[in-house]
């Protein structure tokens, strides 16, 4: 079980939270309505998933050439640290 957030009384009259605490509680609490309805949705039509997978697959996941990543690795020039200082 977390920690219930602490309050306490701040200058001028403020509130102070200890804000670590307050958010993971609440934010554990907290499903936007677009989470819900992509939940249900998803309940709803679970053929989407391998849909996704797909969309995911054709997209992002990627087979990598790790001797071709090493090749544009030594390839890079390096860069000055302040391109339009002539002085360096």
């Amino acid at each position: 079980m977390r920690p219930a957030p602490s309050i306490a009384i701040g200058a001028f009259g403020t509130l102070a939270y200890n804000c670590r605490s307050f958010r993971e509680q609440c934010m554990a609490i907290y499903e936007s309505e677009h989470t819900q309805f992509m939940r249900e949705w998803l309940a709803k039509h679970p053929q989407e998933i391998e849909e996704q997978r797909k969309g995911r697959a054709l997209w992002w996941d990627k087979p990598q050439d790790v001797v071709a990543q090493a090749r544009l690795d030594q390839s890079k020039v390096p860069v000055k640290p302040y391109y339009y200082d002539i002085n360096h």
